[in-house]
């Protein structure tokens, strides 16, 4: 059996859509689809734009197991990164590596990735509302920041390194006021001090004057 030129290309575009695409949670095992609600066509042209962490070695990524482990994730990290998934779901499998390298890529103090199996942890999804995996979330001291539906490395990557920014762009501000309020206070505290001094001298002076005055008559 030979296929067509059209019907190879059609293969293909949809064997990369249900790469990219999200599966949905409910699904038994062996079943898995594409979620049809998936912009995936945005999804595709979004992977030319991307942090390079392809050379990267692949980090440490956590397996949350329950939902203490969760809460406790997500708190102790300042950004913590959770990528949903399920064992039967394929774009899931087909993410991790790339999840992998972006672990051991972005090697920034108080960043953290995990994964989540929405089968044996269902209530930490639920929470969030997720419908559809692998989803990866990006928390900010504990609060979801953003997420990323479907198997899109480049996008999460891009958000990851946002957030990081972002971070980095907040804690930068903060120290810059910092500086400027203790250069404040440094001037604030010379002013002060010459205070005394120069009311002293304004003191003196008329004091210095009217003794002169008097002096006059005298001579």
């Amino acid at each position: 059996m030979t296929f067509s030129k059209t019907k190879l290309s059609s293969v293909l575009l949809l064997a990369t859509l249900a790469l990219v695409c999200g599966c949905q949670p409910q699904q038994p095992s062996g079943e898995q689809d594409c979620d049809e609600a998936q912009v995936c066509e945005e999804a595709i042209e979004e992977v030319a734009a991307s942090v390079d962490y392809s050379m990267a070695e692949p980090g440490e990524v956590a397996v949350i197991k329950n939902d203490v482990e969760f809460a406790n994730f997500i708190k102790n990290n300042e950004i913590a990164v959770v990528k949903f998934g399920a064992e039967w779901c394929g774009p899931c499998k087909a993410l991790d590596p790339e999840f992998d390298k972006m672990a051991g890529y972005f090697q920034v103090s108080g960043l953290a990735f995990a994964r989540v199996d929405v089968d044996q942890v269902p209530s930490v999804p639920h929470q969030f509302g997720v419908s559809g995996i692998p989803d990866t979330y990006i928390f900010y001291n504990g609060q979801p920041y953003t997420h990323v539906v479907g198997n899109v490395p480049a996008s999460v990557a891009n958000a990851i390194n946002s957030v990081c920014q972002q971070t980095v762009s907040v804690e930068e501000a903060q120290s810059e006021l910092q500086k400027d309020e203790n250069l404040e206070k440094e001037l604030w505290g010379d002013e002060q001090s010459a205070a005394p001094e120069d009311a002293t001298t304004e003191a003196a002076e008329p004091a210095a004057e009217q003794s002169n005055e008097e002096a006059t008559p005298n001579e």
